[in-house]
């Protein structure tokens, strides 16, 4: 893979702070949506106790994931399954925990996956997301080719309007946080790497043009520097009391199933390891 497993910008370290910002504690549930290869979904489950669901349009990667979370012994606790954000296949008032990471900004229909987590998460449950920001609701026209789809800044916007997205969908916003740290990072880490890709690419694919590779990088380089882009993290809850018991949503989704392994998978954590 061009980015490796580890692909959202921030990587762990991002993942633990949303963690802290949604309050999660062992034994929650948590649904991660386009969990894509598992990182967030195994870290949650290994590090915090957590009882994960991931879900993501690709089976190849829920696949992936499900496999990855054998061998990371930590399948008793974690399963993957095939879905849209927009048309969930839980039960209401299913989650203690909905976190989305660098992928919302890519759901076309944004205000229907909104309402969609809403609709899953138990009364007084939070959602935690992280992901592009542009200053304007429309990114550079400059971005709009290879950087804009590997950063994820095609489909993103305002931290004010991921706010009012949230608002619209009646959660209540607890914490918004800037990270333009995290987006640096991921650049450093993709440029060589394009590069890289743009001269060993074989004579027979559509190659990628190097100078063009340079030029776009530079491009995203001033953006983050004048705050035309950035990377945000947001925290929410549905108002509500908590319900005692988790509505179960076994019957309505059909989980990707592991392969046998010959290790077993140890008990949940009874506190967060730091």
């Amino acid at each position: 893979m061009l980015l490796g497993e580890s692909y959202h910008p921030g990587g762990p370290a991002l993942t633990r702070r949303l963690a802290e910002r949604v309050d999660l504690r062992p034994g929650m549930r948590v649904l991660d949506l386009a969990s894509g290869t598992g990182d967030t979904a195994l870290l949650l489950a290994a590090e915090y106790g957590a009882d994960v669901t991931g879900i993501d349009r690709s089976a190849a990667l829920a696949k992936h994931a499900t496999d990855r979370a054998v061998d990371a012994c930590v399948a008793n606790r974690v399963r993957f399954a095939v879905g849209d954000a927009e048309f969930l296949p839980f039960a209401s008032n299913s989650f203690d925990i909905v976190i989305c990471e660098c992928a919302f900004c890519t759901f076309p229909d944004k205000a229907a996956a909104t309402s969609e987590m809403v609709r899953v998460l138990r009364s007084g449950g939070r959602v935690g997301i992280s992901d592009m920001t542009v200053d304007t609701a429309v990114p550079p026209l400059e971005l709009s080719g290879l950087v804009g789809w590997v950063s994820c800044i095609a489909g993103a916007r305002t931290m004010t309007g991921y706010c009012d997205l949230l608002a619209a969908a009646a959660l209540q916003l607890e914490g918004r946080e800037e990270h333009p740290e995290a987006l640096l990072e991921l650049l450093d880490r993709v440029e060589p790497r394009l590069v890289a890709a743009a001269i060993l690419t074989p004579p027979e694919f559509p190659a990628l043009d190097t100078a063009q590779v340079k030029k776009w990088m530079a491009v995203a380089r001033r953006a983050l520097a004048s705050g035309s882009v950035g990377y945000c993290l947001l925290s929410a809850h549905k108002p509500g009391h908590p319900d005692k018991q988790p509505a179960d949503f076994g019957l309505e989704v059909a989980m990707i199933r592991p392969a046998v392994s010959k290790y077993r998978s140890p008990p949940a954590k009874s506190s967060k390891v730091e």
